[in-house]
């Protein structure tokens, strides 16, 4: 930051989550809810890869969020989450979740889309198809926090934005925003 020839340049990676997962053996429930043990698995990865930074890729943890679990069942390997609101997660032991709203959203068009709907601030990252990691306003930095606590001093702390195009992606679907980009150019920018 101080416009000079860094003294080192922080190795890091951004690990998927069915490979943390599979490396730490921790639930994938737990390690995608709880910022405490999210932030394990990206030190417990950092030290087996000997990174000297970490990427932090998920954020605004709801320290409440077993509040919001109706019930839990296993199903084979996965751990599957009926939720109060009526949704339903299936957290494999090796991949993203699987997310199945109450409600599922309703196809939606470019052409049908009114771009002055678009919020002003965001609420949750468009993680794959569809998934949406909501973040607690209120715990925003939680993990940044934790992770600092632990290894601050000693290793390079980075977070990622998510991009406009993946929210574009999250809101239309993979086939409708491509349509998109080709049909309706000007709309889609």
């Amino acid at each position: 930051m101080a416009r000079r020839i860094p003294d080192r340049v922080p190795l890091m990676c951004q690990m998927s989550i069915g490979h943390m997962l599979l490396q730490t053996g921790f639930s994938p429930l737990i390690f995608w809810n709880s910022a405490e043990v999210y932030a394990e698995g990206l030190l417990a990865q950092r030290k087996a890869y000997r990174f000297d930074g970490i990427l932090i890729s998920l954020h605004g943890h709801s320290p409440d969020w077993e509040e919001k679990v109706s019930r839990i069942v296993k199903e084979g390997a996965a751990e599957v989450v009926d939720w109060k609101d009526g949704a339903r997660t299936v957290f494999p032991p090796d991949d993203l979740p699987l997310h199945y709203p109450a409600k599922p959203r309703q196809p939606l068009s470019l052409f049908e889309f009114n771009p002055e709907s678009v919020p002003k601030e965001v609420s949750f990252i468009p993680v794959s198809q569809g998934l949406e990691f909501h973040f607690d306003p209120e715990h925003l930095y939680d993990i940044v926090d934790i992770i600092v606590k632990k290894e601050g001093l000693e290793y390079s702390i980075h977070g990622e934005l998510t991009s406009p195009f993946d929210y574009f992606l999250n809101l239309l679907g993979f086939r409708e925003a491509l349509i998109g980009l080709i049909e309706e150019q000007a709309k889609a920018k």
